[in-house]
């Protein structure tokens, strides 16, 4: 997948950093990110049912619903949806998911699409490809690629130590790249 991603051009749409105001890690970090919206490799390590429900108050008011995502997943699969409003516009973005693997290492696939106001909010259905690997209970080491249909795609990788080998105390970082930008250009992130 690494390989494929890498003989590709890579282009920017800020598909992964607009996903992952949702979740404040990188997808490795714990357990299931989006439920593989994100990252569709973490499904692998996804053992029970389960729901999620997420908004951000970007207008500093609790109640302001203009930007939410529900993402559920079973073992193995996954689907989710978040929904964004501007002004007069709004853009739904679906993904379903899948990924499977052993304990140590996973992968996983994803597809995309939107419906709204798409050229508004410049959406393309997309694949998401995903590679994640837990060799020990201390690191992970993750892979995503965005390849939209027309437009820009992404990469991603992300990296997470956790000091005492559980979720409690994590050290994660990750970097979006894309090939017509410079290093100085490509985004990053870290956090404890």
């Amino acid at each position: 997948l690494f390989a494929l991603l890498i003989t590709m051009p890579i282009f920017a749409q800020q598909t992964y950093y607009r996903e992952n105001k949702f979740w404040m890690t990188s997808p490795g970090a714990f357990k299931s990110g989006l439920y593989g919206f994100d990252n569709p490799a973490v499904l692998n390590y996804q053992n029970h049912p389960d729901v999620y429900f997420t908004w951000t108050n970007e207008t500093g008011r609790w109640n302001d619903l203009n930007n939410w995502g529900l993402f559920a997943a079973v073992p193995n699969f996954s689907f989710g949806l978040v929904n964004q409003k501007y002004l007069d516009h709004s853009v739904t973005d679906y993904k379903i998911s899948s990924g499977i693997g052993s304990e140590d290492f996973s992968i996983g696939l994803g597809y995309g699409w939107s419906s709204g106001d798409r050229g508004y909010f410049d959406r393309s259905d997309l694949i998401t490809i995903g590679a994640l690997s837990r060799p020990n209970p201390y690191v992970s080491i993750g892979f995503a690629g965005n390849l939209l249909f027309s437009g820009q795609n992404e990469g991603m990788l992300d990296l997470a130590i956790r000091p005492l080998g559980n979720e409690k105390i994590s050290l994660f970082g990750d970097y979006v790249f894309k090939n017509y930008l410079s290093d100085a250009d490509n985004q990053w992130s870290a956090e404890i």
